[in-house]
């Protein structure tokens, strides 16, 4: 068995666990070692870098990780995978395995308890595609973001995320993403790739974090500003003073009001802002809220 590529190894170990994929976790798996490899390789995965994965699936990118010289964090929600994944990464000293839902964990205590108190991580991955919209912005705005983050999403959710002001695909996943990150599309793979073949396809996206300097926005309320954001995209055919008016303890009066203060129309649309306008209007809704 040593003998085989990892892909094959892994196809293997699922036919002889009697292995059922299930549609509802997106368990479509890539088993091609060369693309995998090129993952690791567009992460920057190598001695010394940690990385976590966000469901390893049957373990083919958690080796290529390995292997490339990474410390491995790879985080499964499914159980049944567990017979597989020892198998695929038996000997392999730089892995560690924790079974459950990434959306409940606390990822700085794992981080920590894996890498190192306060130490950097990556974060490489072939994403479970229903989380990645709402996991992406969790991760770059929580309180330890990783360094950077490659990963595979659906090519669709990839082109939302790497939009801009004044495009249809504008959103506010979008404007969390581009608020702390650059953002690159950097490969597309088609659906026969994946087992079993995925509906769609897929795009290697990869976030790098920027210095508060090199941000666009300069907000002096985060959670203000984020906050700002939904409310910005919450009902798109909604003004943004219907919107504002509805998530803070602000009346449409004042809502109108604080966008004439920064310079905006108070019939413009939450769509319509840059991250720079959304940055000031979270400013003015900040102030709004403090004089009650």
């Amino acid at each position: 068995m040593d003998l085989l590529s990892d892909g094959a190894r892994a196809a293997a170990y699922l036919a002889e666990s009697g292995f059922r994929h299930s549609r509802t976790l997106g368990q479509n798996f890539l088993l091609d070692d060369g693309v995998n490899r090129a993952i690791a390789e567009a992460g920057g995965a190598g001695p010394g870098m940690n990385v976590l994965e966000i469901g390893p699936g049957a373990g083919t990118l958690t080796s290529a990780l390995a292997r490339a010289g990474a410390r491995v964090l790879a985080v499964e929600i499914d159980d049944q995978l567990r017979p597989v994944l020892e198998k695929m990464l038996a000997g392999m000293g730089n892995v560690q395995v924790v079974y459950g839902d990434i959306m409940k964990q606390d990822i700085p205590s794992l981080a920590d308890g894996c890498f190192g108190a306060g130490a950097g991580y990556s974060v490489i991955s072939n994403l479970p595609y229903a989380i990645a919209s709402e996991l992406l912005p969790d991760l770059v705005s929580g309180k330890r973001p990783p360094e950077s983050i490659t990963a595979l999403v659906q090519a669709e959710a990839a082109e939302r995320m790497a939009s801009s002001p004044g495009e249809k695909t504008w959103c506010a996943t979008a404007a969390k993403l581009k608020h702390f990150c650059r953002i690159q599309r950097l490969m597309t793979l088609p659906p026969h790739l994946f087992t079993p073949n995925a509906h769609v396809d897929s795009t290697l996206i990869r976030l790098d974090r920027l210095k508060e300097s090199e941000r666009e926005a300069q907000p002096k309320d985060l959670a203000v500003f984020l906050r700002c954001i939904d409310a910005a995209f919450t009902m798109r055919r909604k003004t943004l003073v219907n919107n504002l008016a509805a998530a803070f303890p602000i009346s449409k009066t004042q809502a109108a009001q604080l966008l004439k203060d920064t310079g905006l129309a108070d019939t413009v649309r939450g769509e319509a802002l840059t991250l720079r306008e959304l940055g000031l209007v979270s400013d003015a809704v900040a102030r709004a809220v403090r004089e009650g």
